[in-house]
């Protein structure tokens, strides 16, 4: 690496929330890095644990850990205040029950300089808590799906997952276009990404598993909305992408200023995924509210109702058709479970099922695309 001096400053952002257990680990990796010039922001958001206490250790250990304390507010603003008094040149994000590996931030710095991405996203190890079941769909889910530099298009995105621990973004960038955050709801991750690629022209695919994310934590946010434990967050699916779209309203003139934001159209299609997701993660007896609610986020938004997959939903005459139309799968006939070739959605792979098993494998043809 470059002499100190001559580094480029990453700001390392640290939610911490009742995480005890995990905090050292996290910590521990963190001083461990293999690039030095970082600084960790932690933000303890009321934990009612040992979690502050373990951050004020470590905050005399090293000053490049700064350890701040705030009432219970939620990680958005755990996440926003972290990033206000953040100094550095890149910003990158960790959890507080997950750990870098040791040459994550070299890595992923030297990724941003070498090719000027506007994001480096990298791969990552999913680790389970509690025996919690990590199924193929989980893994599909998280795995990164390009290697390379690719233009922001709406067939690139569909490969990009919303997630911001394994990613590292231009602190310029979020400066200039006030995309901090201060969300009031959860998915607040889903929402920052959405955001910084309104203004995003490449990311860059780092095939290396730098990142460990521990999945199963029932203390987490996720962890209570599977549980049905939290109706506060119930509906927070829906109203975190309301406040998207007011973003992109208000910030419409610079988002597709010189032609740019032709890429948004897909955004639509992931809040399309996003709302059906949310609505499949609650329980039967909040369906019909559920319902109620997301037909008015539909009607309020006449860019959704141009959309067809929302117009779909928004012209089901009752909740019996909506309810059965959001909850159906995608289901194949006997002759194409026996046989079928298909394209992905982004034409990058094909998928072969052969007797009810399905094998994707790499299209030569567009596997570089935008490349």
């Amino acid at each position: 690496m470059d002499d100190v001096q001559v580094m480029k400053k990453v700001s390392i952002i640290i939610p911490v929330y009742n995480c005890e257990d995990t905090l050292n680990e996290c910590l521990e990796a963190i001083l461990n890095q293999t690039y030095t010039n970082f600084e960790a922001i932690c933000i303890d958001d009321g934990s009612k644990d040992n979690s502050w206490k373990i951050l004020e250790e470590y905050s005399k250990k090293d000053l490049r850990i700064k350890a701040y304390k705030q009432e219970n507010l939620g990680c958005a603003i755990s996440r926003y205040n972290a990033i206000k008094k953040a100094s550095g040149d890149y910003i990158m994000f960790c959890d507080g029950d997950d750990y870098y590996e040791k040459d994550m931030v070299e890595c992923m710095t030297d990724a941003m300089e070498k090719t000027n991405a506007d994001m480096v996203v990298c791969d990552c190890k999913i680790i389970s808590i509690d025996n919690f079941k990590i199924t193929p769909a989980i893994k599909d889910f998280h795995k990164l799906r390009f290697e390379g530099l690719y233009n922001v298009t709406n067939k690139t995105l569909s490969n990009l997952n919303p997630f911001v621990w394994n990613k590292i973004y231009k602190k310029e960038l979020i400066d200039k276009y006030n995309l901090a955050y201060l969300e009031k709801y959860t998915h607040e991750d889903v929402i920052f990404n959405y955001k910084y690629l309104c203004y995003s022209k490449t990311f860059y695919g780092l095939k290396k598993v730098l990142y460990n994310y521990r999945i199963g934590n029932k203390n987490s946010i996720t962890g209570h909305m599977r549980a049905h434990t939290k109706k506060d967050y119930l509906f927070d699916f829906i109203y975190s992408n309301q406040q998207f779209l007011d973003f992109i309203e208000e910030n419409k003139k610079t988002i597709f200023a010189g032609g740019g934001g032709e890429h948004i159209s897909y955004m639509f299609d992931e809040i399309y995924s996003r709302i059906r997701y949310g609505y499949r993660m609650l329980g039967p007896e909040y369906y019909f509210e559920a319902y109620e609610k997301i037909q008015e986020f539909i009607g309020k938004n006449p860019v959704l109702t141009k959309n067809k997959l929302f117009f779909k939903l928004y012209r089901c005459p009752n909740f019996v058709t909506f309810n059965k139309s959001i909850l159906k799968r995608e289901t194949y006939s006997l002759l194409q479970n026996l046989f079928s070739i298909k394209n992905s959605y982004d034409k990058s792979h094909k998928i072969l099922s052969l007797s009810g098993f399905r094998i994707k494998f790499k299209n030569p043809k567009y596997s570089n695309i935008n490349k």
